[in-house]
């Protein structure tokens, strides 16, 4: 009976981890993709502190961008990637975002250090970072942005920080900020890893996926 159990768990688990419809992914292993406008060649792969796989994309320079245009109005996409945070690294301003433009994240989240230095933050004006409840750790951390026709989610490590029932209609462009001024440069290392751009809201990541399967499994269990 228990393995019928995990069947049914796996049976109902699974198809929502691979229900995705990808329109753009760059895992940085070895290059960067060309469909990246990469501004003034500030990022580049490198083979240290990835997310996953070997490689991840860094500047330590500011004001440096990575940008996607899906080359059209978004609707109904997820963006989603992960960054590394140096919570010791002050001043420090990062970003992923959406904006029709290609130079900018006005709905955004990231960190921006004399705004708030112990919180994630995001904003939906390009200009006024709101702090969240979530911490700032050393280590990677998944930003998910969903544009829908109707609606509008952000999210930092599977929590959601900013929900609306109205869409954003100048999602056009999907970037990754090393925020700053260039006058300040050299910065402080910036890293983006396993950036994906898909139909649909966003998904959970794995680990969700076992904690609502042992749920499930529990709840079965508890039936008998």
């Amino acid at each position: 009976m228990k393995f019928f159990y995990i069947l049914l768990t796996v049976t109902l688990i699974v198809p929502l981890s691979a229900a995705q419809t990808i329109i753009f992914a760059d895992d940085f292993e070895g290059s960067i993709r060309p469909e990246w406008f990469n501004y003034l060649s500030g990022f580049r792969a490198i083979s240290i502190l990835s997310q996953h796989g070997n490689f991840a994309a860094f500047t330590d320079q500011r004001n440096r961008y990575l940008s996607y245009d899906v080359g059209l109005q978004a609707q109904d996409l997820t963006f989603e990637g992960w960054f590394r945070d140096t919570p010791a690294a002050n001043p420090f301003e990062f970003s992923a975002g959406i904006s029709a433009l290609d130079s900018q994240a006005i709905v955004a989240v990231g960190v921006e250090t004399l705004a708030d230095s112990s919180h994630y933050l995001y904003r939906l004006d390009g200009l006024n970072w709101v702090s969240t409840n979530i911490d700032r750790t050393l280590g990677w951390h998944l930003w998910q942005i969903y544009v829908g026709v109707d609606s509008l989610g952000l999210l930092i490590d599977g929590q959601a920080v900013y929900e609306q029932n109205t869409g954003n209609e100048s999602a056009r462009f999907f970037s990754m900020h090393s925020d700053g001024e260039s006058s300040q440069n050299p910065g402080f290392p910036y890293f983006f890893d396993n950036v994906k751009l898909y139909e649909g809201r966003p998904v959970p990541e794995p680990a969700t996926f076992c904690i609502l399967g042992l749920g499930v499994l529990a709840f079965f269990q508890r039936r008998k």
